[in-house]
């Protein structure tokens, strides 16, 4: 069977693309996400390692102090501390009762306009912030009782800060190497759930739905109602009910085909056969090339019956017709076929019959219906029957349509004579 093209898109397709957009929109909200937390942790990592390097710093210059080193000697270890770390920058700021006390040092004044360090020293509580790539951290120092043994200042004000910047990158490069490396294994990761998810839509959801669609397909072009699709061993649920609901549509519209079928074969009033089918079942035997087996034809035409049409209407001749075919079918085999071909004609058609008991079956026929007592109000009504007889057996011609006209000269001889039956090789 050719095959329809059709427009649009394939089921796997649609999956496919919708499992594709499903990736795409969570590796921007993954990604969204991952950004925020980098931004996060890179500022907490900044904050955390600024607040333990001041601490550090402070530490050790206060313990420089308490061994009662110059502001010099001080200075120069400051300065030993940035040669060290070369890549932080250090600052030791003066609060306003040392400036008071020891007065101003050039390289601790507060820089003109930061608002930083004067946001520090004002609150006592550390700054962090992040600008132009470099991450900075004021630590405010307050005094303690320890501290009164230099300073003139009361326990709890500020004396001073540390104020510490370094590169931000310092923190976001190894940061974003870990970040790259899980994003990498989760990349991964998501390839193969979605090569898994297409794999398992494509065994149990697409390919079962393809190879149904193409026995529907093969089903509706053929008219092969009779078969079923029968139900998918791998496939979901859904799948299932669909592949039965479907095989009960099938089935009524077979047996809807076979009713339909056997009605336009059969006479509406009587339910025999029509001429139709006797015709084909007549050149099914005609045609028989090797051993053809002999048959029997038979043309039923009933006698009197217009005058009980005429006299009672035709809802009597229906009853009537109908007794008759009664009679016939009682009179017949189970293999004869029994058809309706006219108005008050019926014709037999008997297989595999030699010439006596096609004989025998012609008048079998004539009895049955000559037996037929139909009531109506107080009367009785009857008809007779001439029989035409036509047997494959007495001419070479064995086609239908000539065995119906033999049938046919048979029974109007008969008919005529009003008397026994006349068989076609007689006539």
């Amino acid at each position: 069977m050719r095959r329809r093209s059709r427009a649009g898109y394939s089921l796997y397709g649609v999956i496919f693309m919708l499992l594709v957009l499903t990736l795409a929109a969570a590796a921007v909200l993954v990604m969204f996400q991952v950004r925020n937390e980098q931004r996060r942790l890179a500022e907490a990592l900044g904050r955390e390692a600024a607040a333990l390097s001041s601490r550090q710093v402070f530490e050790h210059l206060y313990g420089l102090m308490r061994k009662g080193w110059t502001r010099a000697e001080i200075d120069d270890a400051l300065e030993r501390l940035r040669r060290a770390r070369p890549d932080m920058d250090i600052r030791l700021i003066r609060g306003a009762a040392v400036v008071r006390q020891y007065g101003v040092h050039a390289a601790s004044s507060i820089p003109a306009n930061d608002p930083l360090v004067a946001q520090a020293l004002q609150s006592g509580e550390p700054e962090f912030a992040e600008r132009d790539g470099r991450v900075r951290y004021v630590m405010p120092l307050r005094v303690v009782a320890e501290c009164q043994a230099c300073h003139q200042a009361r326990i709890g004000e500020v004396n001073g800060a540390i104020d510490l910047s370094f590169q931000a990158e310092r923190f976001r490069s190894p940061l974003q190497t870990a970040i790259r490396d899980t994003l990498e294994i989760l990349a991964m990761v998501f390839l193969a759930l979605f090569a898994l998810m297409l794999a398992l839509t494509r065994i149990l959801v697409t390919r079962p739905l393809e190879r149904l669609v193409a026995d529907m397909e093969s089903v509706v072009g053929d008219h092969d109602y009779a078969r079923r699709i029968g139900i998918p061993q791998r496939g979901s649920s859904d799948l299932r009910r669909v592949v039965k609901a479907f095989d009960v549509l099938l089935a009524d519209a077979d047996r809807n085909q076979h009713l339909l079928l056997e009605n336009s074969l059969r006479d509406p009033l009587t339910g025999a056969y029509n001429r139709r089918y006797l015709m084909q079942m007549l050149d099914g035997l005609s045609h028989q090339q090797a051993n053809p087996l002999p048959y029997a034809l038979y043309l039923v035409d009933l006698d009197r019956f217009k005058p009980i049409n005429d006299a009672h209407g035709h809802a009597v001749g229906d009853r009537m017709l109908e007794a008759v075919v009664v009679a016939l079918g009682q009179a017949i085999r189970s293999a004869d076929v029994l058809a309706r071909v006219g108005g008050d004609e019926f014709a037999v058609l008997a297989p595999e019959l030699d010439r006596e008991a096609a004989q025998a079956l012609a008048v079998r026929l004539r009895e049955a219906v000559e037996a037929i007592r139909l009531r109506w109000g107080t009367q009785l009504l009857q008809v007779g029957a001439s029989v035409g007889l036509a047997w494959s057996g007495d001419s070479d011609d064995r086609r239908g349509e000539a065995m119906l006209d033999r049938a046919d000269q048979a029974m109007y001889v008969q008919k005529r004579m009003r008397s026994a039956l006349v068989t076609a090789s007689e006539a």
